[in-house]
């Protein structure tokens, strides 16, 4: 009765403080929302009081429960994570010990090998057969712990014959009388051919035995792991090994659901705690998940639950008394998070992007100060995308994007574009001898020189493929003379290389050599791609021509070659020769070329 009066009061009490929020009853006051804070925290320190004294042992139950959950669920983890380090470690063995030689070596002198694999055997008890064959899948050599051998596993075969790594799914080895795992590794010459492979029958039920024996948790704790067919795989009780568990409870939970926990009456009429999961399949190819589970008996996880009663009887009789004594102090020091804030908007408003305010937690206040730092971020993003967007988009492109009103403004046209490709010669040999930082040190200087030459003489960077450059003029602007600029870029870029080569000799590497095709065309402008994805870019038949003409350079050992249509439209000054008759690969018209050799600054282009 007293219960039921103090919880009507107490929903009295809820009812008339939610009234009071939603009317801000305290509004009035200068601190009328500490003053409300304090009356919800001490209202709510008497409601936790009430719920924990009559509910004590139902949480604490759960308490104990979720502990006990945990344990287990870690000791599973720890149990997978050891099953798959041991089967990887196996590999890895494998794929140590197989060695061309090794097979050449087994063809002529299958004794001295097969001693090779008693020692190896000698020092893991868990390699139970070993196996070399040739190329063609032939057995030159097997040597197993007993007399039986397992025939050959041709899948495992196959796989190492195509150059990869194969694990089985675990099996019982009618030849072994335990689970297995079937392992193959090829073996490669020096110059990267197959001469052969190795199998391995590895001991998994040994494995997985020796690893659950080392967890022990509880006095009645274990784990045994099962098939998916509920045949128990390993157990810490050599008799449950290969009996079923597919009709009990948990099995089947563990079937359906994968992960989680259970409580159950065993076989053996006690009651469990079980917490299952699925762990995925070894197997290369396809494979059962195999099912690890932890167990121990009801009645010692919830041993605890005793104890725990009495801490929380005399925790519910102090609630009260702490929270009516904090209530203000804990109000004021709550206030002090929405001063800071109050601050913050103050210094946005006048501009400052930099300043942050401190996050509090991830309560409502936390999250408030969360969002309005982000929005801070946000503000600054836009400001930083001004700056930072030229670095990866050329000024051009990143002004007719962010300029743009709708993705209509962006869609593609017809234009006379004036195209240039530029590629290192040898690259690829060439980053062979250096490492991948130096790869992109040598990248981001040539780079830097070869697009400012671009961008000196109006031209727009499109992208970069690899180690090459691709460049349009007249694609973003009606600027006049794309072609004589175009040219003007190519011989700057010829200047600049110089130079950098001049500085590589200084510090002792050799020069690098480019070759750079212009050519002018047709093409579509505007923005390709998809829906999610775009690119403001250049397409068209008169771009893989400038890629072909770029290519020609290395054919006719020039620098500059420009087309036809590029050398009709320069300005006067320019020195070219013409190529002759020339093909280009995959062209069948093939326009005439000219070799840029030089210009006269004193002449004015036109």
């Amino acid at each position: 009765m007293l219960q039921w009066i103090v919880c009507s009061v107490l929903a009295g009490f809820i009812v008339l403080l939610f009234c009071a929020a939603r009317g801000r009853w305290f509004s009035r006051l200068r601190r009328g929302f500490a003053v409300m804070l304090a009356i919800a925290l001490a209202g709510a320190g008497a409601i936790t009081a009430l719920v924990l004294g009559t509910w004590a042992k139902t949480e604490a139950s759960h308490i104990v429960v979720d502990q006990q959950v945990n344990m287990l669920s870690e000791i599973g983890g720890l149990a997978e994570q050891r099953l798959r380090q041991d089967i990887t470690t196996a590999v890895t063995k494998l794929g140590n010990i197989s060695d061309a030689s090794l097979v050449a070596q087994a063809s002529k002198q299958p004794e001295q090998v097969t001693q090779l694999l008693n020692t190896l055997q000698a020092f893991n008890r868990r390699l139970l057969q070993i196996s070399v064959l040739d190329r063609d899948g032939k057995l030159l050599v097997t040597d197993a712990r007993d007399a039986a051998k397992e025939p050959v596993n041709r899948v495992a075969v196959a796989y190492a014959l195509e150059g990869k790594t194969y694990i089985s799914s675990p099996y019982v080895s009618d030849t072994f009388n335990r689970e297995v795992i079937a392992l193959s590794a090829p073996c490669i010459d020096k110059d990267g051919t197959i001469a052969g492979v190795m199998t391995m029958r590895y001991d998994l039920q040994t494995a997985m035995k020796e690893m659950i024996a080392g967890f022990q948790f509880g006095k009645t704790g274990r784990a045994v792991f099962a098939d998916f067919k509920g045949r128990v795989m390993a157990h810490p009780d050599a008799d449950h090994i290969g009996t079923s568990i597919s009709d009990q409870p948990i099995f089947q939970a563990a079937q359906t659901t994968g992960v989680g926990s259970l409580t159950a009456v065993n076989q053996s009429g006690v009651e469990r705690l079980y917490i299952f999961r699925q762990i995925a399949s070894p197997a290369t190819e396809g494979g059962s998940p195999i099912i690890l589970i932890s167990e121990m008996d009801n009645a010692e996880a919830m041993a605890p639950v005793i104890h725990l009663e009495k801490i929380l009887a005399i925790a519910t009789a102090a609630v009260v008394l702490i929270w009516t004594a904090v209530a203000l102090g804990l109000a004021r020091i709550l206030m002090r998070p929405l001063r800071d804030l109050l601050g913050v908007i103050a210094r946005v408003t006048k501009g400052d992007l930099q300043v942050r305010t401190p996050l509090t937690g991830q309560d409502e206040i936390g999250q408030f100060a969360s969002a309005f730092n982000d929005m801070i971020k946000g503000l600054q993003e836009r400001e930083r995308v001004k700056k930072v967007f030229g670095r990866y988009v050329t000024t051009q492109v990143a002004e007719r994007v962010l300029q743009a009103q709708s993705e209509h403004d962006l869609t593609s046209q017809k234009k006379r574009v004036t195209i240039l490709f530029a590629d290192i010669r040898n690259f690829t040999t060439m980053s062979e001898k250096m490492a991948p930082e130096q790869v992109v040190e040598f990248l981001n200087d040539y780079f830097s020189e070869m697009v400012d030459a671009v961008i000196e003489h109006g031209g727009v960077l499109d992208k970069f493929i690899g180690d090459g450059i691709m460049a349009s003029f007249g694609a973003m602007d009606d600027a006049p003379n794309p072609e004589t600029r175009a040219v003007l870029a190519g011989l700057r870029m010829k200047a600049k290389l110089a130079k950098l080569n001049g500085q590589r000799s200084v510090a002792g590497k050799d020069p690098i050599h480019i070759g750079i095709g212009i050519h002018t065309d047709d093409v579509v402008v505007g923005n390709i791609g998809t829906k999610d994805r775009a690119e403001y870019t250049v397409i068209g038949d008169g771009v893989n021509t400038c890629s072909r003409v770029e290519a020609a350079n290395k054919d006719l050992g020039t620098t500059l070659l420009i087309t036809q249509a590029t050398h009709q439209h320069l300005g006067e000054g320019f020195h070219c020769r013409a190529m002759g008759q020339t093909t280009l690969k995959g062209k069948s018209n093939v326009p005439p070329l000219f070799e840029v050799l030089s210009w006269q600054s004193t002449a004015k282009a036109a």
